[in-house]
């Protein structure tokens, strides 16, 4: 790899030759990590399905990263290779702190929800050294927090690796539910990123075989409906970790064969490993692509002013650039505002559009109106508690998977409205922040402690149920003297009383029965304007995030706008001074500037071969 990083890197320094513009750091980057082969495995999935584990047995360790935590992994492992197993903490720039080596003993204080909840320490990463055998091959696996769930940070922070990935495994389980709904969002959203995608089920000793199969089958005939993948193409592995550190304790390799990994090791060796090259070149090549092309136009272009022999020849040469000047001039001075209009109506109605897709959440939709007729269907208070809990749970990744939703809807309306105004644009050069918002819970928090603290609800029930069974036996003295006198063997003494009991146990569970429905009544009126708070700052934030998106992808086309002129402009005023160069060379000037140009011409056909040796001709993306 580092031939094809050297080839990509030379291009690059050649084009910033001729265009005066220095290679950016974040390219020399890109090529530092070719060069090195460094291979990112991305390993990402809901909480709790067993990722870390996963991970831990593949290296063949039992407890490399953490797994006992209620909520294990709260922020990023970065797992490479090292002589010896070693830890060191990264914090973020925010903090102000420098990097720190830490112990086994120490993960749990740094790396997980328990130790570290919200990342109040503001960890960036833990980078994990350990002298795997798969990690010398300049793999680096790169364990995430689990997404869904309560904890909203979570996504966010492997949603800023995912973009990074080489290959993404999917982690999910035997026991619980089988992919949903949220995990196909998140395929889509890798698919976008990469098209390794490798799926791996665990905890399969942990059911039965025939129950292990049928969830296999079920989640591959909704990967099949939802994204399309061949299930007898798809890579998915069955496995169990506890079973293959038994294995290793016992060395037994029928316990090893049971846990599933030598068919993963298989994968990865035979199939995975070999394929690393060309993945990272395909990358490397995609990111090098308009540097080599710009500077091949370029060459061609010197060639064509070189080879101006005649007067004839030359003033066409002028003429053609004279044309693509004026072309420029009358772009630059008339229609630059128009098509910047346009390009901003069309990006307004891709903001209408989505507006339109989250009115499903604003105050008094659909989203709220499902969650209140669920709150009205609760017919206890405990069934209450619970709904408004999934409630609080699941809005975050709601919200989070709507604005997923709109960026994605966003990003294909701008490229669709460049294509249209601007096809010179093919991308733009930067990022924008999807913004996805930190849903304000604390009412409906708030209610669900002052439901789950009542302390003085017993009690209230007691006094509510003892002055019902008082007035049930003052009404009871009076019916039981009717029973005495109807019924004279009982007698009015004895009757009253059968009476004053019979109807103090009813009146007291009457009372309580009305208290209760009275209560229950009043938590879903609180629960209902609790949930009403928190749609309406949700959803308020959402436009505030959309609009700020807008803006964002606006500044970002007008930045390409003025790059794409200021980078034509250049060449024209690059091919003007090699013209007018050329009328006044000599013919030994003539003679080395060809000779420089047939070098650099040497250099282009050494960089394509280069590339060729690592990616297919056919599939060479380099003209």
């Amino acid at each position: 790899m580092q031939k094809l990083a050297a080839a990509l890197t030379l291009a690059a320094e050649l084009d910033a030759q001729m265009t005066g513009i220095p290679v950016t750091d974040d390219f020399r980057k890109k090529m530092d990590l070719l060069g090195a082969g460094i291979f990112r495995l991305v390993v990402m999935g809901e909480i709790k399905k067993g990722k870390s584990s996963f991970i831990n047995a593949l290296l063949g360790y039992k407890e490399l990263v953490p797994t006992s935590s209620n909520v294990a992994t709260s922020t990023i492992f970065k797992i490479h290779y090292g002589k010896e197993v070693a830890y060191k903490v990264f914090f973020t720039v925010q903090s102000g702190k420098g990097e720190q080596a830490i112990s086994a003993a120490d993960l749990p204080l740094f790396g997980t929800e328990d130790g570290n909840p919200g990342n109040e320490k503001q960890v960036d990463f833990i980078e994990v050294s350990c002298p795997s055998p798969l990690l010398k091959t300049g793999v680096v696996i790169i364990d995430t927090p689990g997404l869904g769930g309560t904890f909203r940070e979570h996504k966010k922070i492997t949603y800023q690796y995912v973009p990074k990935a080489d290959a993404v495994f999917f982690v999910t389980d035997s026991v619980e539910s089988p992919i949903g709904a949220l995990e196909i969002e998140y395929l889509k959203d890798i698919q976008g990123i990469t098209r390794h995608v490798y799926y791996v089920q665990t905890k399969t000793a942990a059911v039965d075989e025939e129950a292990a199969n049928a969830r296999r089958e079920n989640n591959l005939g909704i990967l099949s409906r939802a994204l399309g993948v061949s299930p007898g193409e798809t890579p998915y592995f069955m496995l169990d970790s506890e079973v293959r550190h038994m294995a290793a304790q016992q060395s037994s390799t029928d316990m090893l064969q049971l846990s599933g990994y030598p068919a993963l090791l298989a994968f990865v060796n035979k199939r995975l490993l070999p394929a690393k090259r060309q993945i990272l070149a395909r990358k490397a090549v995609t990111a090098a692509t308009p540097t080599l092309e710009h500077l091949i136009s370029q060459v061609e272009e010197k060639e064509q002013m070189l080879n101006a022999d005649t007067a004839d020849s030359r003033n066409r040469a002028q003429a053609e650039i004279q044309r693509a000047q004026d072309e420029l001039t009358h772009w630059e001075t008339e229609e630059k505002d128009v098509l910047v209009r346009s390009i901003s109506k069309g990006l307004d109605d891709n903001v209408r559009a989505a507006m339109a897709f989250l009115s499903q959440c604003q105050p008094y939709g659909s989203i709220q109106m499902e969650m209140e007729n669920a709150i009205n269907r609760a017919s206890t208070r405990e069934e209450l508690m619970h709904t408004m809990r999934v409630i609080s749970n699941n809005l975050p990744g709601f919200a989070a998977q709507c604005m997923q939703a709109v960026a994605a809807q966003l990003q294909a309306g701008t490229q669709q409205v460049l294509g249209t105004c601007c096809p010179e644009i093919t991308a733009l050069s930067g990022e924008v922040n999807t913004g996805v918002p930190a849903i304000n819970n604390f009412r409906i928090e708030r209610m669900l402690r002052d439901m789950a603290n009542d302390g003085g609800r017993e009690f209230a029930k007691l006094r509510t149920g003892m002055y019902g069974g008082m007035a049930g036996m003052a009404m009871a003295s009076v019916v039981g003297g009717v029973i005495g006198s109807v019924v004279p063997v009982v007698g009015t003494f004895i009757g009253s009383s059968i009476g004053m009991a019979i109807a103090g146990m009813w009146g007291s569970s009457q009372a309580c029965m009305l208290q209760e429905q009275q209560e229950l009544q009043s938590l879903r009126s609180q629960a209902s304007a609790a949930l009403s708070t928190t749609i309406g700052d949700m959803y308020s934030k959402m436009q505030a995030n959309i609009n700020q998106l807008n803006a964002d992808v606006k500044y970002l086309v007008q930045d390409a706008l003025a790059n794409t002129l200021r980078q034509r402009s250049r060449d024209l005023q690059s091919a003007i001074a090699d013209l007018q160069e050329r009328a006044q060379m000599t013919g030994e000037a003539l003679r080395q500037r060809k000779e420089g140009l047939a070098a650099l011409r040497q250099q282009l056909a050494s960089i394509k071969r280069t590339i060729a040796a690592y990616i297919p001709v056919q599939s060479n993306p380099v003209p």
